[in-house]
């Protein structure tokens, strides 16, 4: 997280789509850092039924989201 924060502000010009991907990767893993420290796990609370998926939170989707659109 450090070196996504050193990228950001240090290289904010470069691309829009990057600084919204890395963005995107900061806020998943603070969301799931905060839960970490403040319950000493972290809450999932997704979980699709219909088809056998893992469970997840709005952190893990903002990380995986984020992480996608890097690799695009």
């Amino acid at each position: 997280m450090g070196l996504i924060t050193y990228i950001l502000v240090k290289e904010y010009k470069r691309h829009k789509l990057l600084n919204i991907a890395l963005s995107m990767v900061l806020g998943g893993g603070i969301g799931n850092m905060i839960d970490r420290i403040a319950f000493g796990y972290v809450r999932d609370m997704i979980e699709f039924t219909f088809m056998d998926f893992a469970i997840f939170n709005v952190a893990d989707a903002f990380a995986c989201i984020g992480a996608v659109m890097l690799v695009i």
